[in-house]
């Protein structure tokens, strides 16, 4: 599935920076918990934290993949454009050797 990288794409780092600021406030409120796993809310926060980061992740892949493919495209490019520029310079070659066989006659 690609994603499309815009302009709501820094609001995801909002939202993770929000969400790991509620988590340190639930662990603020409740020192008595070793681990933020017995704690409903903490695992609420921190499956939305690591959907936001699956998010993030897919995003940074689609962008990759793309640059790939526009690299493709420009190798391609530049490869036709070598073969023009390469009959360019044999029909110019031709056209001189032409010019001096006329002025040789």
């Amino acid at each position: 599935m690609k994603r499309k990288i815009d302009e709501t794409t820094p609001t995801i780092f909002v939202n993770i920076r929000d969400h790991l600021s509620c988590l340190l406030e639930i662990k603020k409120n409740n020192p008595t918990e070793d681990k933020l796993a017995d704690n409903a809310q903490a695992q609420s926060v921190i499956t939305n934290i690591n959907m936001l980061l699956a998010d993030l992740k897919g995003m940074n892949r689609d962008a990759h993949e793309g640059t790939e493919q526009i690299k493709n495209q420009v190798a391609k490019d530049k490869q036709s454009l070598n073969q023009l520029n390469l009959q360019f310079q044999n029909t110019l070659y031709e056209k001189s050797h032409f010019l001096r066989e006329i002025k040789q006659c």
